[in-house]
């Protein structure tokens, strides 16, 4: 698959290169404003610790989507300057983190708010603000 970039540049990558990065979706840009992952009252509540169940998943589902296109993005450039693994070292952990915590949510298997905290910190930590 062929991508061009922002600042003009031709990359290619195979499938295997996108499924190391992607397990959610991908978009052009997945900032909730842009992608509608989210709607403003989604991410209002969440903030003010008044999701339900189901808005939680949704925030977690959000999360991972944000944080993959956002590694898979730099990877882009990186790959177009030469230096495919410049940023992926760095980036690939947080999504493996990322990646088990919501297979945690998902299978019910701790307390979601906690785990969407989490996940949220996870990015934080690498300086992703998916919010």
């Amino acid at each position: 698959m062929n991508f061009i970039l922002a600042n003009r540049k031709r990359v290619e990558v195979s499938q295997d290169e996108i499924r190391d990065f992607i397990t959610q979706l991908l978009v052009p840009n997945a900032y909730w404003r842009h992608s509608e992952l989210l709607t403003e009252q989604e991410v209002m509540r969440f903030l003010a610790g008044e999701s339900n169940e189901g808005e939680l998943k949704k925030v977690a589902r959000y999360i991972l989507t944000y944080t993959e296109n956002l590694a898979f993005t730099a990877y882009l450039f990186d790959k177009a300057d030469g230096e495919p693994e410049r940023t992926k070292e760095f980036n690939m952990p947080a999504i493996q983190k990322l990646r088990e915590l919501y297979q945690k949510l998902m299978n019910n298997r701790a307390n979601t708010a906690n785990l969407v905290n989490e996940m949220e910190g996870t990015c934080l930590k690498i300086g992703a603000d998916p919010l």
